[in-house]
């Protein structure tokens, strides 16, 4: 019989791990678990949020419906509903780049969807994240300031949501 233990960090936490058994190489086999382990437990970070981008305004690609909409720090969240079901579906947040000129200023954007072929005609719902950062970063430029709200006209209609930072 081999015993081995080996030590294995992840996201700041320490792990003693040991085996038991008749390996050639217990270490190696130890190490192989621990990478597996820590994939399984410890994921790596989410990847980043698809960025609003500057982009038409006057597309919004294939039919999809906006159930809700609201904006938390820096990310735009929307609850849209489109059919579909045999293929996957494209999304981009557009802003035209522009910022109309009132107290507080507003900026309009529109949703791009592309269903890629999709003609399956199951209701879908999804929940789409974007980072307004571009939109921030814009404002804090133009008008050379740290902390503004901007209206956000979006692709359902009249009114808008509040975007402060």
């Amino acid at each position: 019989d081999i015993s081995e233990s080996m030590q294995v960090q992840a996201h700041g936490e320490t792990f003693e791990l040991f085996t038991l058994g008749c390996a050639h190489e217990p270490f190696e086999t130890m190490r192989v678990i621990a990478d597996e382990l820590v994939e399984k437990y410890f994921p790596a970070e989410e990847p980043a949020l698809p960025a609003v981008q500057v982009g038409s305004v006057d597309d919004p690609g294939d039919f999809y419906t906006i159930a809700s909409a609201a904006i938390d720090g820096d990310t735009l969240t929307k609850d849209v509903q489109h059919a579909g079901g045999g293929g996957e579906h494209l999304y981009d947040q557009n802003w035209d780049g522009t910022f109309l000129d009132s107290f507080p200023v507003q900026a309009k954007l529109q949703m791009h969807h592309d269903n890629t072929g999709d003609f399956c005609e199951a209701l879908l719902f999804e929940t789409l994240r974007f980072d307004l950062s571009p939109l921030k970063d814009a404002y804090q430029s133009g008008y050379q300031t740290d902390s503004g709200t901007i209206i956000i006209g979006l692709d359902m209609g009249p009114g808008g949501l509040v975007y402060e930072f």
